[in-house]
């Protein structure tokens, strides 16, 4: 274990600081060389920052200014004025222009004295951390505010950090004092091609030594180590845990904090997904809730340590999974048999290759069809009748974001847990965590070995490509499957691929590699069901993988999936607004 307490105004952090900015900054901001307002215009306008008519539409508070000039990546603006509004800080820096701030996109923030400055003499400096979003990539920019009066300065100091403050944890009560944030780091240095640490020492740890957050780190042993950790863990010491590693170790976490006495008030604890394994689900549906930019098929450990930086909380929907050899589990991403699981699981031979492993698979084995992927099952499912529910799953076969609505990823708080919550028992087994826990009431959802009513259920036989239950937006982090699936849907999505109406193998390869644009949702021979619950019975020994949340179980097996009243809590950011 490591353990790190930062001094962001030590001098090695600043230095720090500012050897990592130029590692970050554009290579025509690395200079500190004063430009005539025109070129430094001209370049800040194409790369970092836009430049908006002066007066604005929208109202802004007001607030003295007595702000003497402003640097931007060391290049230098005379400040006409600056107010702060709702969400940004605008500074005017000619008489018709401004530039603004969000403060969603600033990091951190510290003030100094300004001694025997050649610009200003005698006074104060703010400098704030800022990661703004500049074609469709987070870019650093180091901003210096200059002032003549230190009272001022402290005046915009303590404005600006009550705006960027980052809200109390849920898993603590209301009425508990934190100084300090500190975050648990669980890196899995086995993951993604065994650089996940190197993602962590690259690409995380510095935002999170410039946001001044300590951590403690902890690198995975074996199979089920994230499980004992989080079934372990003082849940007072942290506002949160860090997770570097794919979506199975994420998993590992939740299913530890499902078999603690405290379950409900371990589940409030925030988890953040670092993106360091192949596939990366999770992290990418919650960049896409947040409508954040991210590489689906690179690296975007920089966007998911930004959100750790600048929290916002969200829930998570955890599902029940009852398999027929391999006991119970939890799962929030999805339940796979089939084509999908086959390339999953199967391109685990081709592991050297990264992420393009899958699409090695894929290629494999989609031009063996139909040879392959011909697997007879009984597949049950139990619809959705609720009115309110089938309205909002109407919109399970558009693939652009901008038609759902503006308020479609729009979230209830996460309240934080009262200091009187009720305490369960510990268990040794997940399906002891489930037990009454299921959204399914009133015997509707019989165990594994028990028939299903026939009134409530609809049961349909064939043969099948594959089947999958969905139960967030992405199934990898370039495979956005169901774009309208929210992090906490109280059902799941039962997709179907059936032989019976699929017109020809073409037609599934056509389909399988438009995934990752979102429309294979537009092919006839895909059925979307909304389900409250699924049942998965392959039949006469058709054997074919199974995958939960990327996870095998024994193939060719029995599952059913049913959602849980159980929500996890994960870090996002302020849904960015275009």
């Amino acid at each position: 274990m490591w353990c790190s307490t930062v001094d962001y105004y030590s001098p090695e952090c600043l230095r720090f600081h500012s050897v990592f900015l130029s590692t970050l900054s554009p290579p025509e901001l690395q200079h500190s060389s004063r430009f005539p307002s025109d070129k430094v215009m001209g370049v800040l306008s194409s790369k970092v920052i836009t430049f908006y008519d002066w007066p604005p539409e929208e109202g802004s508070k007001n607030f003295e200014s007595q702000i003497v000039n402003v640097l931007v990546n060391g290049q230098e603006f005379q400040a006409v004025e600056c107010m702060p509004t709702e969400n940004a800080l605008r500074f005017r820096v000619m008489v018709d222009k401004y530039f603004q701030i969000l403060f969603d996109d600033i990091i951190s923030i510290s003030i100094t004295n300004k001694v025997n400055s050649s610009i200003c003499g005698e006074g104060a400096e703010l400098y704030l951390l800022v990661f703004p979003l500049v074609n469709g990539k987070r870019v650093s920019l180091n901003l210096v505010v200059s002032f003549d009066d230190m009272t001022v300065a402290e005046r915009w100091r303590n404005l600006i950090k009550k705006s960027i403050e980052a809200p109390l944890a849920p898993h603590f009560p209301i009425s508990t004092l934190r100084t300090r944030r500190k975050i648990l780091v669980i890196v899995n240095p086995f993951s993604g091609q065994k650089k996940a640490l190197k993602m962590w020492k690259n690409e995380t740890e510095p935002i999170f030594i410039v946001a001044q957050l300590d951590y403690e780190v902890v690198l995975t042993e074996r199979i089920g180590h994230a499980t004992e950790i989080a079934r372990n863990v003082c849940l007072n010491d942290y506002d949160g845990i860090a997770i570097v590693s794919g979506d199975g170790l994420v998993l590992e976490v939740i299913e530890g904090f499902l078999m603690r006495a405290d379950r409900v008030r371990a589940l409030k604890m925030p988890i953040a997904h670092i993106p360091g394994g192949t596939s990366n689900g999770l992290a990418a549906a919650v960049c896409f809730q947040c409508n954040e930019p991210f590489a689906p098929r690179g690296i975007f450990c920089l966007e998911a340590a930004l959100m750790v930086a600048r929290p916002r909380y969200l829930p998570l929907r955890i599902c029940h999974v009852q398999t027929e050899r391999d006991g119970d589990k939890a799962m929030f991403l999805s339940a796979t048999w089939g084509l999908v699981a086959d390339i999953d699981i199967g391109s685990e031979r081709f592991r050297w290759a990264g992420m393009v492993r899958l699409h090695i698979e894929a290629f494999i084995r989609i031009a063996q069809l139909p040879t392959v992927a011909h697997y007879k099952a009984r597949i049950s499912y139990l619809p959705v009748s609720d009115k309110q529910l089938k309205r909002a799953t109407r919109l399970r076969h558009i693939n652009d974001r901008k038609k759902f609505g503006k308020n479609h990823f729009k979230y209830d708080k996460v309240e934080n847990i009262d200091e009187k919550f009720a305490m369960g028992n510990a268990v040794e087994q997940i399906y002891e965590a489930f037990l009454d826990s299921d959204l399914i009431k009133n015997n509707r959802m019989p165990s594994l070995s028990e028939s299903l009513s026939q009134d409530d259920w609809v049961t349909v036989e064939g043969e099948f490509v594959y089947a999958c239950a969905v139960n967030i937006s992405h199934l990898g982090s370039d495979l956005p499957y169901l774009p309208s699936s929210r992090l906490d849907d109280p059902i799941l999505y039962l997709t179907l691929l059936d032989w019976n109406t699929v017109e020809s193998r073409l037609q599934v390869a056509r389909m399988m590699i438009t995934i990752d644009g979102s429309h294979h949702l537009a092919y006839p021979c895909l059925q979307i069901i909304p389900v409250r619950a699924c049942r998965i019975e392959p039949l006469e020994g058709c054997g074919g993988y199974i995958a939960i949340d990327g996870e095998p179980i024994t193939p060719g097996t029995a599952f059913q999936v049913v959602p849980s009243k159980y929500c996890a809590t994960i870090i996002g950011r302020n849904e960015r607004v275009v």
